[in-house]
């Protein structure tokens, strides 16, 4: 099973998409997805509930299933913003969304337990983060 967790629409259409923890939970069965995207979910809850909405997620992965997180990272923004590399208004964009928490990749990667990364990387235009990771245990 391939799954899309996000507000905003899944880019592919193979993914079934879970915009809500409580429709995740109950649409897919632990050890089931073999790729699950976090699209600019985790910044949807507090912070201090990121380490079990995590620990959660990886549950519903196959061994040796993809974990994909994509989101904002906020020293990127800080630094566009104290560079004056971008106004408001497109700060008010990237922003979009129902945001509980500021991430740092840094953060996240520390919080994936279990998971070998495979590829780290940051994109100066859309101020994110994107961490592979694969289930190994």
């Amino acid at each position: 099973m391939l799954v899309y967790l996000s507000q905003f629409d899944s880019p592919d259409e193979n993914y079934k998409q879970f915009q809500t923890l409580s429709s995740f939970h109950r649409g897919v069965l632990d050890s089931e997805a073999t790729s699950i995207v976090c699209d600019g979910f985790l910044r949807t809850f507090e912070y201090a509930e990121i380490p079990e909405l995590l620990k959660l997620i990886i549950k519903k992965l196959r061994i040796n299933g993809e974990l994909v997180v994509k989101d904002l990272d906020i020293d990127l923004v800080s630094r566009h913003i104290l560079d004056q590399r971008v106004d408001l208004a497109t700060i008010n964009e990237v922003c979009r969304g129902s945001s509980k928490s500021l991430l740092l990749c840094e953060a996240v990667e520390g919080l994936l337990a279990g998971l070998e990364i495979t590829a780290k990387q940051f994109d100066e235009n859309t101020m994110t983060f994107v961490i592979k990771a694969r289930r190994v245990q």
